[in-house]
């Protein structure tokens, strides 16, 4: 839990910067324009769990591989524009990988260097929920394969994509005649597992 102590006037205005810092989210980075970490809170070192130290290191080198792009353009659109920007990535731990909300913004940092700080949030939970909630609205609850809702945009995908390129497709359909009895003779448990 992050500190509640006030900073006292007499402590220098790093310090202070530093405290407000640690308080600001899950993660805080100070970047420089091309990406290298120049500052890490400790909140972000303990979460991320890394081995070496992130001073010095690009934040792209903490990333999943196929989220790395998503930082680059971030860290550009903060630089170029001047407006915050948000994103969602997956950063790399010595566990499982962990979801983050980044916002990235601009500022001018010690002796006006220009600087990107980032701001963010483990938002791992919320995205499993989330993903969660997609399969089951797509999935069928007993035997875990595509309902009729994902099996129809699969077709129409299928059909689009037959007419860019001119080729057809075929959907096969099977039916279990007398699967009625299964459940009748033997139990909805003895017919699911079968099923």
């Amino acid at each position: 839990m992050p500190s509640t102590r006030r900073a006292r006037p007499d402590e220098p205005a790093g310090y202070q910067i530093e405290c407000l810092l640690e308080a600001a989210g899950d993660a805080v980075l100070r970047l420089s324009v091309t990406g290298t970490i120049l500052y890490a809170s400790k909140r972000t070192v303990g979460l991320l769990n890394q081995q070496l130290a992130l001073e010095g290191r690009s934040l792209t080198a903490l990333v999943v591989s196929e989220d790395r792009e998503l930082v680059l353009q971030a860290i550009e659109r903060a630089v170029e524009s001047g407006v915050p920007n948000k994103t969602r990535l997956r950063i790399a731990t010595s566990g499982q990988p962990l979801w983050f909300e980044l916002q990235f913004a601009l500022y001018a940092g010690g002796d006006s260097e220009r600087e990107v700080l980032v701001v963010g949030r483990d938002i791992s939970a919320q995205q499993a929920t989330e993903e969660r909630l997609r399969h089951m609205a797509t999935h069928d609850a007993l035997t875990g394969l595509p309902n009729r809702s994902l099996l129809s945009d699969r077709i129409r995908m299928a059909v689009a994509h037959g007419r860019r390129v001119g080729r057809g497709f075929a959907v096969l359909a099977l039916d279990l005649d007398g699967f009625k009895k299964v459940n009748d003779a033997l139990g909805h448990p003895t017919g699911d597992a079968l099923l």
